[in-house]
Parts: structure tokens; C-alpha cells; sequence
């Protein structure tokens, strides 16, 4: 009977541990959510090697009518000029890639870089399209029409075949969080802001992956070599002596960092 009772202590723990575990997710994803109110833009972080094409719409219907259009042009133009031969892979790449830079208005986000842009005026969700050009020539359309919200960060990883995105409020633009004196900061206690530090050593090392060459190299390399330099060159790299977060733009804080002393008032 004991043992009986035992477990049973044991399960009843579990499963309020769960509870406050998956509790814990959903007030972490409000709040994300509530730091990015207040932006009024989208952001787009291209870690491809290659350029994106983006196009999006607060009308869905919109954006897929733009899409058969041209489309559709670029089918009879690459018809047009294989007349009498196949163009090469690398050929077919440069027609598509300048077929689509030239007669549409697609934005495009160069390889490794970041753009943010407003959403419309009275647009607070657009509907959003993302291709690539694979290396055959062939166009790749992975994003179709995907909601994305005033303050939310598109990521796009992976590689031009096979390519990934993901889609967070873990993103500063200035408003609840951002840059300021090289230091990320961010709202605290309402009307209060403070200077921010990694929340955990796994916040620290994907900041460390997604903006150091030497610690991605060598993450991607099998970690051969000195990791302790490496891991400590990419701390001196993103922290200041005191521990708070180095920053130059915006979007290398996040509004999940923790506060690095109290709350202060500063303008």
C-alpha cells in the first residue's frame, strides 16, 4: 500500500510539473509576442548563401493572382529562348534570376543579410511568398502564403534545394527592445528599460552560432580544434566585461534576454 501511495506521489509530481512546464512555454510565447506589439514592420533574415525573392500582400487572393502572371510569363519567355537548344543549368539559373530581378517587383534579400519593411498602410498580417533559384534553373516556392504579423521575424535557412524557415517574435526593433550605446536593452517593469545578458548558456551559444564566423565554423566542422579559444573569442566577441550584450544593429537582441541589473530610467 505504501509503494502504492509512493508512486502515486510520484505520477501526481510529474504531471504537475508538466503542467507548469507547458504553463511556463505559454506565458514565454505571450510575452514574446507582447514585447514585439508596438512594431510595425516585418523582418526577414535570409542565412542562405543564396538570394531570396520575396512578395507578399495583405490580400491573399492578391498575391496568388501576381503569382500566375508572372509565372506564367516566365514559362513562355524560357520556351522562347530554348528554341533551337537547352539551356545549360547555369544558363537557365541566370535567365530565371534575371527574369524575375527585372520585370517584377519581388523584394529581394541578398544571402546572409537581414531587411525589415512595413507591411501596408492598415496591414497589421500580410500574406507572404518566399522562393529560391535552385541550382538547376528551377524556381523553388517554400513559403506560400504564410501569415506574418506586424513584429514577427521570418528566418530562412538551409540551403537553395532544401531550404527552411521559421518564423518568431524573438526579434528587437527599437520599439520594446533593441540596440543603444553598443548595449541590447530592453522594456522593463513597463516604463523602465534595462541593459540586458544571455538569459542561459544556450541563448548564449545560438547567438554565438548565428552571428560568429569562427564559432559557426566551427559548430559545422565538427568542433575540431581549440574549442576554448574559439567559444572564448566568441564571448569577448558579444559581451561586454560586466556581461551585458554587445549589439551594433536592433535585431541582435531579443526580448527573452534577462535584465543585467535593475531597472533604470535613461533616454
Amino acid at each position: 500500500m505504501k509503494l502504492f501511495i509512493f508512486l502515486a506521489f510520484i505520477v501526481a509530481t510529474m504531471a504537475i510539473y508538466e503542467s507548469e512546464r507547458l504553463l511556463d512555454q505559454a506565458i514565454d510565447q505571450l510575452e514574446l509576442e507582447l514585447a514585439a506589439q508596438g512594431e510595425k514592420d516585418i523582418f526577414f533574415q535570409n542565412d542562405l548563401d543564396e538570394v531570396l525573392f520575396v512578395n507578399w500582400s495583405c490580400d491573399r487572393q492578391s498575391l496568388m493572382s501576381q503569382e500566375s502572371t508572372w509565372s506564367g510569363g516566365l514559362s513562355v519567355a524560357l520556351e522562347k529562348v530554348e528554341v533551337g537548344g537547352t539551356l545549360s543549368n547555369t544558363e537557365k539559373k541566370e535567365f530565371t534570376y534575371q527574369y524575375m530581378d527585372r520585370a517584377f517587383s519581388f523584394t529581394k534579400i541578398q544571402p546572409n543579410s537581414f531587411l525589415e519593411e512595413s507591411t501596408g498602410l492598415n496591414c497589421k498580417r500580410v500574406f507572404v511568398d518566399i522562393w529560391t533559384i535552385k541550382p538547376n534553373g528551377a524556381i523553388n516556392k517554400f513559403m506560400s502564403g504564410s501569415g506574418v504579423d506586424e513584429g514577427e521575424l521570418v528566418i530562412v535557412s538551409g540551403t537553395a534545394d532544401a531550404p527552411l524557415y521559421d518564423k518568431t517574435f524573438e526579434v528587437c526593433g527599437g520599439d520594446k527592445c533593441g540596440c543603444k550605446k553598443n548595449k541590447c536593452w530592453k522594456t522593463c517593469m513597463g516604463i523602465s528599460k534595462c541593459d540586458t545578458k544571455f538569459a542561459n548558456n544556450y541563448q548564449a551559444k545560438q547567438h554565438y552560432y548565428r552571428f560568429s564566423t569562427s564559432y559557426k565554423s566551427w559548430i559545422d566542422g565538427g568542433k575540431q580544434g581549440d574549442g576554448g579559444r574559439v567559444i572564448q573569442g566568441a564571448r569577448s566577441q558579444f559581451l561586454h566585461s560586466d556581461g551585458k550584450v554587445k549589439c551594433t544593429k536592433d535585431r541582435e537582441c531579443k526580448p527573452s534576454f534577462g535584465c543585467k541589473g535593475a531597472c533604470l530610467l535613461w533616454g
